[in-house]
């Protein structure tokens, strides 16, 4: 609902050079882009209505994404709390919005992206965070939140989308 995150990947081989990786923030200093480019934020502005939220950012999101083979979703988390029928409601505008685009569209559950990102389901913000490090040698955290000392977002957002396109890569874009 204020952080969403965007990864891109394009090419034959899985690279995080090959990534493009975007997020929404609410907050003015993480807008720009971070990690010589290749991660782009944008300020999130207020609305006046959730329906005007949520179409401009399925627009956001489907402008990001382009003409691409398929785009995964990230699923509801079953022990959800808040906002959940609002995310819902923007969830299904944006599902919407990419099928009248012809885009195929399919969903992967948080705990499938954990396991597939750090081996366990039950994986914390941090070990997903530890898990792109490893993985990226970039310290997302050191530039683009370096005043806090835990794992948030934007940072989690753009940790969660990589792994999504990364599972998409090796899980569903060959069938």
């Amino acid at each position: 609902m204020t952080s969403p995150g965007i990864c891109v990947h394009s090419g034959e081989k899985w690279s995080i050079e090959n990534c493009k990786l975007f997020y929404l923030t609410k907050t003015k200093m993480l807008e720009g882009k971070f990690c010589s480019g290749l991660i782009c934020g944008k300020l999130l502005k207020d609305f006046k209505t959730n329906m005007e939220r949520f179409d401009y950012i399925s627009d956001w999101a489907v402008k990001r994404i382009g003409v691409v083979d398929r785009v995964v979703i990230e699923g509801y988390a079953y022990a959800a709390t808040g906002r959940v029928f609002d995310i819902g409601e923007l969830t299904g505008i944006l599902k919407h919005k990419l099928y009248n685009s012809s885009t195929k569209t399919d969903t992967a559950t948080p705990t499938q992206i954990k396991k597939f990102a750090t081996g366990s389901g039950a994986a914390t913000k941090e070990h997903m965070y530890d898990a792109w490090y490893k993985e990226t040698g970039v310290d997302l955290m050191q530039e683009m939140t370096p005043r806090r000392s835990s794992v948030s977002s934007p940072v989690s957002d753009v940790v969660d989308a990589y792994f999504i396109c990364k599972w998409n890569f090796f899980n569903l874009a060959a069938s």
